[in-house]
């Protein structure tokens, strides 16, 4: 009789462990999901943010002359300090703009040295940061 009382409490005590821990994960998903999808909310207004810049005549990122790149105004912005252009833009997280061709390859925007888009140092397009 004794050992069924030990097996019946050890019972109650795994059950309790599981529910304890299976609880604990749902309050820490719960916890962290608003955050999720409010830094994904905030990375998707970020880029339609930037994707009208580039599209407005008055906006320091834009490059377009019509409906291609105008190399005096892209050497430009190469030449902007990012911190500036990012507080210009009025942006929350980091960008980098760059240039693909018709197959997906990025484009370099200036060899040397390599240079593969427009933005943060901590960004990386290719293995190559974007300035």
């Amino acid at each position: 009789m004794a050992g069924k009382k030990k097996s019946q409490a050890w019972s109650f005590d795994v059950i309790l462990a599981v529910i304890i821990f299976v609880g604990a994960f749902f309050v820490f998903y719960a916890l962290t999901k608003p955050q999720v999808e409010k830094s994904a909310d905030t990375l998707r207004s970020d880029a339609e943010l930037i994707a009208k810049e580039l599209l407005s005549e008055s906006s320091p990122l834009n490059i377009l002359d019509g409906s291609t790149i105008d190399e005096a105004k892209l050497q430009q912005l190469l030449s902007e300090d990012y911190p500036a252009l990012k507080s210009q833009v009025r942006v929350e997280g980091n960008f980098c703009i760059y240039l693909e061709d018709q197959d997906g390859n990025v484009i370099y925007i200036s060899r040397e040295p390599d240079v593969t888009g427009v933005g943060s140092p901590t960004m990386s397009i290719s293995s190559i940061p974007c300035q």
